[in-house]
């Protein structure tokens, strides 16, 4: 891994000078989207957790020369909106948002980028609300230690009904509309995103012209045929 990263680095380094000498001060942006080949294959394994290691290391040697960073997050092996596109999405977005990638984050990829689902981009978009929320830390101070409502409440009494507590559950924590919160049996993650899609679907109001849209359809119907 420590030699991918020289080697990664060697490659920008070049790459930044060629630049600089075409055009002194061209803005540029550090990259990479290193990451260990599956032996068995011979593929770039998108969701090894040794990838994440190795594009961190990336985003520190950026942040040393002061460059924003470009570092993919959010393309998978998984052809599927599964548990192992979760897993692999969740590990990527955590590290690069604690690390504070510039770009590079998108939503919805699958099968190492060469597919979409929609249901994938709620779940994505739900993900990355959550790993904001959890990395937006702890306020401390006289309002949120709520001495004033700790007093108020005493022994055996009832914060549920507190306007304290009520104005800061609204404010603090983020209610996801896919997770289930209630501990009780029901539709799955993937079933609330897909109704989540059909309600997105069903309340779109375009925002082209009519012939736009028209002209998409023909082109569309025109490719699918040939294909």
């Amino acid at each position: 891994m420590a030699g991918t990263a020289v080697q990664t680095h060697a490659e920008f380094l070049g790459m930044l000078t060629i630049a600089q000498l075409l055009r002194e001060g061209l803005p540029v942006v550090y990259g990479g989207s290193a990451g260990p080949m599956d032996m068995r294959s011979g593929a770039l394994s998108y969701g090894a957790s040794e990838r994440n290691t190795m594009l961190c290391a990336n985003i520190d040697i950026a942040n040393y020369f002061h460059l924003p960073h470009f570092s993919s997050a959010g393309t998978v092996d998984s052809a599927s909106p599964d548990f192992q596109a979760g897993q692999s999405k969740a590990l990527a977005w955590l590290t690069r948002l604690m690390k504070g990638s510039t770009l590079g984050i998108w939503f919805g990829s699958l099968l190492t980028g060469t597919t979409v689902a929609p249901e994938q981009i709620v779940l994505d978009a739900d993900l990355f609300r959550a790993v904001k929320s959890m990395l937006k830390g702890m306020t401390v101070d006289d309002e949120r230690l709520a001495y004033e409502a700790i007093k108020r409440v005493g022994p055996g009494g009832n914060f549920l009904d507190d306007e304290h507590t009520i104005s800061w559950m609204r404010d603090e924590y983020y209610y996801s509309d896919v997770v289930n919160h209630d501990g009780e049996s029901g539709p799955s993650m993937l079933d609330r995103a897909h109704e989540k899609v059909e309600q997105i679907l069903a309340d779109y109001k375009p925002t082209v012209s009519e012939k736009v849209r028209d002209d998409l359809g023909k082109f569309l119907d025109e490719n699918s045929q040939t294909a």
